[in-house]
């Protein structure tokens, strides 16, 4: 595959499983009749929009923190030994894609953020569900901590 990578699983029945990761979006303008056992699609390609940096790039940081605060949130609840991995930041395309990949949303939702052309727009409703979750998550990780300490810490935490 030369946009990506793909994996292949032949099945008993002679059906197969296909993983693709694909590096380009494109939309499925139909199929061409053949007669090999399989489909095959014609396709377009496409992109986002050009939009506004002013705009772009402080939504794209604020993602980007509410992000970083719901990965250290999880990371707490999960009371996992080691440090929390770094989370690099990318330019705004990438972060939309990379961070609506990292929640389980419905494949409804997935399908629509990677059939938008708006990075502003993928920003602004994953910057809606990221508010949602750092509030719950950082206060499930505050009674967490509360929690573990079995009646034993002499520390009051105050939640909010």
């Amino acid at each position: 595959m030369r946009d990506g990578s793909s994996q292949t699983q032949t099945l008993e029945d002679g059906r197969s499983n296909i993983l693709t990761v694909g590096l380009i979006r494109y939309r499925l303008e139909g199929y061409t009749e053949t007669d090999e056992q399989y489909l095959i699609g014609e396709v377009s390609v496409f992109e986002d929009y050009e939009e506004d940096a002013k705009i772009l790039l402080p939504l794209a940081d604020d993602v980007f923190s509410m992000f970083s605060r719901v990965a250290r949130a999880a990371h707490q609840l999960s009371s996992a030994q080691n440090p929390l991995a770094d989370i690099p930041q990318t330019e705004p395309q990438m972060l939309s894609f990379l961070v609506s990949a990292a929640f389980s949303l419905p494949v409804e939702v997935k399908y629509d953020f990677m059939a938008m052309r708006s990075t502003i727009e993928r920003l602004e409703k994953l910057k809606e569900i990221l508010k949602q979750a750092v509030e719950k998550l950082e206060e499930s990780a505050k009674i967490s901590k509360v929690a573990k300490t079995n009646g034993h810490g002499n520390k009051k935490i105050e939640l909010e």
